[in-house]
């Protein structure tokens, strides 16, 4: 998947995940799960081309925190369950 898709793809799913689980927690799981995995799309795709650009590499690795974070709002376990 190309870079810029990706990254889009990666902050509309940090908006809607942000905005919907203050209004809908019965979806947080879910929804933390999908941010969370596009997150870390997102920093594989980085991650990439730090090579050709090693400005890259704090996009990873901010993806990977943002990763963490929502991993860090669901219950644990419960996203391996929601993924799958």
């Amino acid at each position: 998947m190309p870079l810029i898709r990706t990254m889009l793809d990666c902050a509309q799913a940090c908006l809607i995940a942000a905005d919907f689980i203050t209004r809908m927690p019965s979806l947080r799981a879910k929804l933390c799960a999908a941010c969370a995995a596009a997150c870390e799309a997102c920093a594989e795709n980085c991650r990439r081309m730090a090579g050709e650009l090693p400005e890259m590499q704090d996009c990873a690795e901010d993806c990977w925190r943002r990763a963490d974070t929502c991993r860090g709002i669901v219950p644990a376990g419960s996203i391996g369950a929601v993924v799958s």
